[in-house]
């Protein structure tokens, strides 16, 4: 318990070797793990590699001996340029801010990423009367204020165009996972115009 860091997912067992490669993809190996799928070698060729590393799909980060899982390899976005970048991070320190209530980064082979918002209705109001206060009353100079807030955080600098969205689909939220694609769907097929415009979709 002392070595316990709510924020990290623990430490390796004992006896399993763990390694990150170059895509931060959480490998390990050792003798309490699968050796293949039954009477599937090809899904056995796609989980372990020839050094019998079981690739997880789960991307990490290591430190001190300590894991944190940032993402899944399979939601990483792949921007036009060839960039990789993995959404979740992005959208969880989004998050953070108690003015928005709900977070989605887009952008597979686009040039930009696009974050869709959901605002939370009462910090939504505190922050227009603030805005207010400021002298910033149209809604452009709201507008202007809220990107300015989220390029504001460490992780985003100014990397996102921002569209506000309605509340997402809770059907389309599985134990806290957003599922992307049939999200993205709902969205553009409510108004096209503007979020396939967005979106780059």
């Amino acid at each position: 318990m002392e070595d316990n860091l709510p924020a990290s997912v623990g430490t390796p067992l004992p006896g399993v070797e763990v390694r990150v490669d170059e895509h931060q993809e959480l490998l390990v190996r050792g003798c309490s793990l699968m050796q293949g799928h039954w009477n599937n070698p090809g899904g056995t060729a796609q989980a372990l590699d020839p050094q019998g590393w079981l690739h997880t799909g789960d991307q990490v980060l290591l430190e001190e001996g300590h894991l944190y899982i940032t993402g899944r390899l399979k939601e990483i976005i792949g921007l036009a340029n060839g960039e990789k970048v993995a959404p979740a991070d992005m959208e969880g320190a989004v998050a953070l801010d108690g003015l928005f209530e709900q977070v989605l980064v887009v952008g597979e082979g686009r040039s930009h990423l696009c974050a869709l918002l959901v605002l939370d209705p009462q910090a939504a109001e505190s922050f227009r009367q603030a805005c207010e206060v400021a002298g910033q009353e149209s809604p452009a100079d709201v507008e202007a204020a809220l990107r300015e807030r989220v390029n504001g955080i460490e992780r985003i600098q100014h990397r996102l165009r921002l569209e506000i969205a309605p509340r997402f689909p809770g059907v389309l939220l599985h134990l806290g996972r957003l599922r992307r694609h049939l999200l993205l769907a709902v969205l553009i097929n409510a108004d096209p115009l503007r979020f396939a415009a967005a979106t780059g979709q």
